[in-house]
């Protein structure tokens, strides 16, 4: 942390000892820009001391803390702004600060404090996320639902809701929030891959490998050529399911399961 004593001198040389709380505030702002945020965090704990309404302070240093991934901090300085301002991002943020640290309870707690105050799709899709990972995918279903209701547009919300829908095993569901993700960002290759993975599960595999191939096209990893290799032993297509497992091995030694398939679709060349 930045020494309080040199941010006087500092000061001092600048003249800018006896700057107000607007000025301050621009000063942080340029601080946090240069990615300077021990003095920016002790510029915030001046303008605490010169103003009677700190919580614009107190909310920033959250959010400081915050993208410090000190959630512990960030959980500190959002209640302070909260003795102030009842914000709704308050609570979000504190909502995510809470998840960062696996506390899901206070997590859903604030986010649906901030949802009482502002029905933000937003909110509904991070308090979605809360829940899927604390288990809970009948709230994780309803919220995701009521952000689409809200927003629509957003490919994100039609992607989380096919990841919830894939992990109930809810396939076709799951293929048609893909196939409304991609429609709305055809950029997202995760989407490709997920809604590929939906298809293999239903024995569709022509249409898994079609989407494979355009993960591979785009961003070839070892788990599309792996996706795909699985694919080409549905089709009992041995010689292409081979040459994926052994990319998979190329991009990832040692991965045993694909050393596993190569064996076994070789073995089955073998009694061809």
């Amino acid at each position: 942390m930045t020494n309080l004593n040199e941010v006087n001198q500092i000061e001092a040389a600048e003249g800018f000892a006896k700057a107000g709380v607007g000025e301050r505030f621009k000063k942080v702002k340029t601080l946090c820009k240069g990615k300077k945020y021990g003095y920016a965090l002790i510029e915030l704990a001046r303008i605490i001391r010169l103003t009677d309404k700190p919580y614009k302070a107190y909310s920033k240093m959250g959010h400081i803390y915050f993208s410090l991934g000190k959630y512990e901090k960030a959980i500190e300085k959002f209640n302070k702004a909260l003795g102030d301002s009842a914000e709704p991002s308050l609570f979000y943020y504190m909502g995510r600060a809470y998840a960062k640290l696996g506390y899901f309870i206070n997590a859903k707690d604030c986010l649906g404090q901030a949802l009482a105050l502002k029905g933000d799709a937003n909110y509904y899709f991070e308090r979605s996320r809360v829940c899927s990972r604390a288990g809970d995918f009948d709230g994780a279903i309803d919220d995701i639902n009521k952000a689409i209701a809200i927003k629509p547009d957003k490919s994100k919300y039609y992607y989380m809701r096919g990841m919830l829908n894939l992990k109930l095993e809810h396939m076709s569901e799951a293929i048609l929030d893909f196939s409304g993700a991609i429609f709305l960002n055809s950029k997202d290759i995760m989407a490709y891959f997920m809604r590929g993975r939906a298809f293999r599960y239903l024995c569709q595999t022509e249409k898994a490998i079609a989407d494979y191939d355009v993960v591979i096209e785009n961003d070839p990893t070892y788990y599309a050529f792996y996706g795909r290799g699985l694919s080409y032993m549905d089709k009992k297509d041995y010689n292409k399911a081979i040459k994926d497992f052994e990319k998979v091995l190329m991009l990832k030694p040692n991965d045993y399961r694909a050393l596993n398939k190569i064996n076994i679709a070789k073995a089955k060349l073998a009694c061809a």
